[in-house]
């Protein structure tokens, strides 16, 4: 997808922005694209290889983009599901073995929306394509950096009726605080467990994993540690080709490719699980209102990150609302900020993102998915009791954790501005705290 939003085939990556070249040059030799897939596939069969075909959506010269900033996500769901009913049919002229439409949808619309989506286009595709079929790109859990549990995502909500193969990817994301080896198998567990567990419910034929890397960085021992566990549990992976990947991984990965190894047996089989609702439900209703700002009915505007609203709130059991309309871009809210602060991004289409930053450098808390649309007002709730926060948008649990090291400070909303967001503007309409 280029920066204003076209969605344009082609035969390559272009993840960084020095790949980035101009849409005319990228339309022209888009033209090409069907040609050159078509002959790569057809050379892989003549190899001995089986083909996985897998439709990658990527932004221009920034790849960790995803939707961020997009204008309309029901144009880019219909355009990805005709291009993936487009791509199926020629998988299945060309003996592919297995496909997948759209690779981590649920980065770019949310994660309901994602699953809504395909549901509704498995039984198209299967009218056009007679191979295995797998959703791509899902992560079934995150990581808890206080607590050093992992949590679930939405994604363990997916419906895998129908589906050949259970899938998900591993990355681990919140881990970057805590990469020790433990809490690395913690993930890699849980993410088995689960995997197996829906495989067996929805009677699919096996499992695989998409893409395997690691927030800290993945050394031949965490490869080591992966192939391990899930040797002989399940039936393959795909590594994300784009990491550098050192001699010795490679060297993992194809001794546990050509060796018989014993399946693992570890002492972590079950690993417990952060749920965050349990930290939620611990924080009592505030109910009393001790002050409220609708800025005269116009709403307070901040563009471009250069603005902010601040106030104090006393103590360290409340409850905070802000409601909020997003024009472009996406609202920023710091809260408890002095030299350390907590963060909140929240951006259309569908990021939204927990950090903390200060003594303990910047890490991730969570990064739920959930649609974000321009122009509609939102309600932010965020609530405190001593050490626990919960946060929900519209009334719905988006996270809530327990930080053994709380902070105490301001709160400052103001908006995200950062590439490829080139113009921000949120509107504050109103802001109210309860105890």
């Amino acid at each position: 997808m280029t920066k204003d939003g076209e969605v344009v085939e082609f035969y390559e990556s272009l993840a960084r922005p020095e790949d980035i070249i101009p849409v005319e040059k990228l339309r022209r030799l888009s033209e090409n694209t069907e040609e050159i897939i078509v002959r790569r596939i057809r050379k892989a069969h003549e190899l001995g290889y089986k083909v996985y075909l897998v439709i990658y959506p990527e932004r221009t010269g920034f790849h960790e983009a995803y939707g961020t900033g997009m204008k309309n996500p029901d144009k880019f769901l219909e355009e990805m599901k005709n291009l993936s009913l487009k791509w199926a049919r020629i998988a299945e002229e060309n003996d592919v073995e297995m496909f997948s439409p759209v690779n981590e949808l649920f980065l770019w619309v949310g994660e309901k929306k994602a699953n809504r989506w395909h549901e509704e286009i498995l039984p198209e595709l299967k009218k056009v394509y007679n191979g295995y079929l797998a959703p791509r790109g899902l992560q079934f859990y995150y990581f808890d950096p206080f607590s050093e549990r992992p949590f679930a995502s939405k994604n363990t909500e997916f419906n895998f009726s129908g589906w050949d193969y259970i899938t998900s990817d591993f990355y681990c994301i919140g881990i970057e605080k805590v990469p020790t080896e433990e809490n690395i198998l913690k993930c890699i567990i849980a993410t088995i467990n689960k995997s197996i567990e829906m495989r067996d419910k929805y009677d699919a034929r096996g499992v695989f994993y998409g893409e395997m890397s690691h927030p800290a960085g993945t050394s031949s021992d965490v490869f080591d540690l992966f192939f391990r566990e899930n040797y002989g549990k399940v039936d393959g992976w795909f590594l994300w080709s784009l990491n550098d990947y050192s001699n010795d991984c490679k060297k993992v990965a194809k001794d546990y490719f050509t060796r018989r190894h014993d399946i693992s047996n570890t002492s972590l089989k079950d690993v417990e699980i952060f749920d965050p609702t349990d930290v939620a439900s611990r924080i009592p209703e505030a109910k009393e209102l001790v002050f409220r700002e609708d800025f005269g009915g116009m709403g307070f505007e901040s563009k471009n990150g250069t603005k902010g609203y601040k106030f104090e709130v006393q103590g360290t059991n409340y409850t905070v609302k802000v409601k909020f309309r997003i024009i472009d871009g996406g609202a920023l809210i710091f809260f408890e900020r002095n030299s350390d602060m907590y963060e909140i991004q929240i951006i259309e289409a569908s990021r939204i993102a927990i950090y903390k930053s200060g003594q303990e450098g910047h890490f991730i808390i969570a990064e739920p998915r959930r649609e974000i649309r321009p122009n509609r007002s939102y309600l932010l709730e965020i609530s405190r009791n001593g050490n626990d926060f919960a946060i929900y948008l519209d009334g719905e649990l988006v996270h809530a954790f327990s930080d053994p090291n709380p902070l105490k400070g301001s709160f400052d909303l103001t908006s995200y501005y950062k590439e490829p967001v080139d113009n921000s503007c949120v509107i504050y309409e109103e802001v109210a705290v309860l105890k």
